[in-house]
């Protein structure tokens, strides 16, 4: 019986180690955009409210360095009040802080309306 039980513990251990350590996918990385802001080179801002908001998202590439992993995403927002569509390019930055991945910064490259 206490050779089940230690099984199970080492088993649940390991599963919990694995997914602390899971780098940010999509979906994830869309919810810590909530609350945050970017701004354009031409002064345009945009704050991120909603999931709603993200009508597409790509990740276009993804680049590991250590404890640190830099994503170049494409994506196109609905502003909910207005309804006016905007394209970002951004390259967004984790890094891993006490055993999980913590969003650290937000560069914009691109932020445009669309018709």
């Amino acid at each position: 019986m206490k050779r089940k039980v230690l099984i199970c513990l080492i088993v649940a251990t390991i599963g919990l180690l694995a997914g602390c350590s899971r780098t940010p996918e999509a979906n994830q990385i869309k919810r810590d955009l909530i609350g945050q802001t970017m701004k354009s080179i031409d002064g345009l801002i945009w704050k991120f409210n909603d999931l709603s908001e993200f009508q597409e998202f790509r990740i276009n590439s993804r680049v590991q360095q250590g404890e640190m992993i830099e994503y170049d995403i494409g994506m196109r927002l609905k502003d909910a009040t207005s309804g006016r569509q905007y394209l970002a390019d951004v390259l967004i930055v984790y890094r891993k802080s006490d055993g999980a991945w913590k969003l650290a910064s937000i560069l914009n490259k691109s932020l445009k309306e669309v018709q």
